[in-house]
């Protein structure tokens, strides 16, 4: 029996990306149907009328499909946000149970094979429910910027919700596919959330199996001005919010065993923190045959404490817990000398924890690298200042750090980093290598 995608794009307002998306779908090559349908919120530009010529060009056979065929449909009404759209879209195209599914918003784009590369593992591996790549990002142009590392998503910390950006990174949700039997048993996406959906659909889909990646990419994410979720404040209060009415007892618990698993050494450390990742394994040499088989890997762990050695004492300094203002922990960018750990910027005023042993004097050390001229940047403990200075632009050439000295009390101690850049349309941007602080004596 040929397989069958059950595939739907939200749309709205979306006239200047639609024709990228729907093409990197219809033209997926491969042996089998594409059922793909694009639910639109009611859009003012020329969104409908490019689905309306996409339409008629599948239904006369006009185009040179490389599958084995595409039921294009489309509909346009007022919905309650991108995923009661999305469920609109599954819902209009039925589907049986053995069907495979995913969705692709309207300014994002299928890579080629990604369907066929899907076909070939859920064929070959019964028990893989759902499946992703490496996570891969395009400018507003087109062009591919950054593909990220392998990805690994242990089933125990998608459970708990440990992957929201802070605690864990994301799972982003470009090339990730799933069997539609898997999305009829945990009921689809929720429609009271607004941005939170996936990572709570995640979390769904891990109670029910593993989440299995592999070390290929699979789609492209557009990075924009003016995306749902350039605002992170809305996201991260529906997570809050469904952690404290789900999973209140069982998010904290997993991120204190996911930061004692970190802080062991890698002989003492379970499994509890693997997870499954593919790799293709060739057969013959010159051939190019062979076939994709599991593995179990590690979450990568974040980089052990510096060690300050004074004196002929030595000392672990105390890493920052990066908290408000923040993206989440990045992954390695080897070709820029960046460690997995670091994070990036977002809002004027940022909060760093430091969790003091005893009460004195510390000194914090501060790496950074700074991407705008004119960037000033405060560092303050409570109401006083202990640092203020204007850095200079180092970009992704060299680390600047940033030395300043404070009294901690024993416990939790917070920075907060604040910054004013010479634009004040502009948000200055700002790469935070690590933080860490030292007891002075």
């Amino acid at each position: 029996m040929t397989p069958v995608f059950q595939i739907v794009t939200p749309a709205y307002n979306s006239a200047a990306f639609i024709d990228e998306t729907i093409q990197s779908v219809v033209f997926q090559a491969g042996d089998f149907r594409i059922r793909y349908h694009v639910q639109d919120g009611g859009s003012r530009d020329e969104t409908l009328a490019k689905l309306e010529r996409w339409s008629a060009l599948l239904q006369a056979g006009a185009l040179p499909l490389l599958n084995a065929g595409v039921e294009f449909t489309f509909a346009s009404e007022k919905d309650a946000g991108m995923y009661d759209a999305i469920n609109h879209g599954f819902a209009h195209l039925g589907g049986a149970a053995g069907d495979y599914m995913t969705y692709i918003n309207s300014d994002d784009r299928l890579l080629p094979g990604a369907l066929q590369f899907a076909v070939t593992v859920f064929d070959a591996q019964p028990e893989t429910a759902w499946l992703g790549g490496r996570p891969c990002e395009m400018n507003e142009r087109g062009e591919l910027m950054r593909i990220h590392g392998e990805q690994i998503y242990p089933r125990a910390s998608l459970q708990a919700g440990l992957h929201d950006g802070r605690s864990l990174r994301f799972v982003m949700q470009e090339g990730t596919f799933w069997r539609a039997s898997l999305w009829h048993k945990c009921g689809g996406f929720r429609t009271t959330l607004r941005q939170a959906g996936d990572w709570d659909l995640w979390r769904r889909f891990a109670t029910e199996a593993p989440y299995v990646t592999t070390d290929m990419v699979l789609a492209a994410h557009r990075r924009r001005e003016a995306q749902l979720t350039a605002d992170m404040t809305t996201y991260y209060r529906e997570v809050d919010e469904t952690i404290a009415s789900e999973i209140a007892g069982l998010h904290p618990a997993e991120l204190q065993r996911y930061r004692d698993w970190a802080s062991s050494s890698e002989s003492d450390r379970d499994q509890r923190f693997y997870g499954p990742i593919l790799r293709f394994h060739v057969a013959t040499f010159h051939g190019g045959s062979g076939e994709w088989q599991p593995e179990m890997r590690p979450y990568q762990a974040p980089l052990k404490t510096t060690v300050a050695v004074t004196n002929g004492f030595t000392r672990p300094m105390l890493p920052a817990e990066f908290t408000t203002g923040f993206g989440p922990a990045c992954d390695a960018e080897y070709p820029l000398n960046l460690l997995p750990g670091y994070h990036v910027t977002t809002a004027a005023d940022c909060t760093l924890i430091f969790q003091a042993q005893t009460d004195g004097l510390h000194r914090l050390f501060i790496r950074c690298r700074i991407f705008d001229p004119g960037v000033r940047i405060q560092l303050s403990n409570a109401t006083r200042t202990i640092l203020n200075a204007e850095p200079p632009v180092t970009s992704h050439d060299r680390d600047i750090t940033l030395i300043a000295e404070s009294v901690f009390t024993a416990g939790p101690n917070q920075i907060t980093l604040s910054l004013k850049g010479a634009n004040p349309d502009k948000m200055p941007i700002v790469v935070v290598v690590s933080a860490e602080a030292l007891a002075t004596v």
